[in-house]
Order: C-alpha cells, then structure tokens, then sequence
C-alpha cells in the first residue's frame, strides 16, 4: 500500500495538480479505512514538494519514487522510498521526512526527543528500523541495498548537528540534497520481473 507510485519526474508533475494530496487521502482511506488526520495531510502538503523539487535539482527525475509506503507485513509506513541501480545492483533508499525547526533530548528516554511537547523517537531509530525491517524481509537473493537518511529540510545547521550527535546510528541527516548519496541509474524493467519472481513487488519501472 502506498499512496503515489512513479518517477520522481511524475511527482513533480502531480505536485502541481491542486488536488493532489487529496487524491492521495482518497487512497490512503480505501486502503485504511480512515482518513488521514490534518496534521498528516498538512505534513504531506509541505514535505512532499520539498522532497521532489530537492530530488529534482540533483538530477534524479528518473529515479522511482512512492509516498507513504505501508512495509510489507506490517503497518508501518515509510514517508518515501526510493528505488533505483547502484554499480549494477538494486538499491533502497528509506527517507524520513521533518518538518522540524526544534528539537530536544528527553531528560529519560534513550533514543526519544521532545518536539513541540511531543516524545518522539529520534529519527535514526526511525530509519534504523525501517531499514533493518525491509533488509530481513526482501529476500537476501536479490542482494538489494538499503539505506535511509532523514531530510529535515526546515531545520537550521546547528540542529542538523545536534541530532546527528545524538544518533547511536550512522544515518545521514540532511537539509538539502547531496547527489553523491545516489549516485544511480533507473531501474530497469528486468529487475521487476526478477523481483517478483523472488516474492517482493517493488514499483513499476518507466
């Protein structure tokens, strides 16, 4: 389940449709049988643009791309996924998205934050367990690479830095787009085909 799936190229292009998120709400619903809240939608009104437009100027139109992707089995749900070929080989990329500004460590919880009066899981918890997640449950034959960042693309310098000190894990936290990160080409339809036949149906290749 997820609620957009296509190019990167194909977002931007939907991102300008002024019904866009609320057809993705229209999915999201018949999938869950609810809603999305406000807050949900207002995230995805402001995160999502970010996301493709900062995709988009490194030159990774071509890549695929899905919104609020549900992990199999599960119902966990990835802000985005990212799908594409590194040096031959099927690679993964999870992206958490923020909206943050602020951020504080919990006076308790190890590995959570308060944000806006809320206790949250720090985000590389979040992607570290989206990324071990998808790694055990794709099958190891299909040798896919999974790797996860969190893009917190309202956040000042200075609170990039303190939530990457913070993290007992090695994900990247980024407030622009860095193309070394993927240094990729698209995925080929070969490798859907091979996909399925190993019991994981990844996106559609262009």
């Amino acid at each position: 389940m997820h609620v957009f799936e296509g190019t990167v190229q194909q977002a931007a292009a939907r991102l300008a449709e002024p019904d866009f998120v609320a057809r993705c709400a229209a999915r999201y619903a018949a999938g869950h049988g609810r809603a999305p809240g406000e807050e949900e939608l207002t995230s995805w009104a402001n995160s999502w643009p970010a996301l493709v437009t900062a995709l988009s100027a490194a030159g990774l139109g071509e890549l695929q791309l899905l919104l609020e992707y549900e992990l199999p089995g599960s119902s966990q749900r990835i802000d985005a996924l990212i799908l594409g070929v590194a040096a031959g080989r099927l690679t993964a990329v999870v992206v958490e998205l923020k909206q943050w500004t602020t951020a504080a460590p919990h006076p308790v919880g190890a590995g959570m934050l308060r944000v806006g009066g809320r206790e949250v899981l720090h985000p590389a918890r979040q992607v570290g367990g989206y990324v071990s997640y998808l790694t055990h449950w794709v099958p190891a034959e299909l040798g896919l690479d999974v790797r996860g960042l969190a893009f917190l693309h309202n956040a000042s310098a200075e609170l990039v830095g303190h939530l990457t000190a913070q993290a007992a894990a090695p994900v990247p936290f980024i407030r622009c787009w860095v193309p070394p990160i993927f240094p990729w080409t698209p995925m080929p339809r070969s490798w859907r085909s091979v996909c399925c036949a190993r019991g994981w149906n990844p996106p559609t290749a262009p």
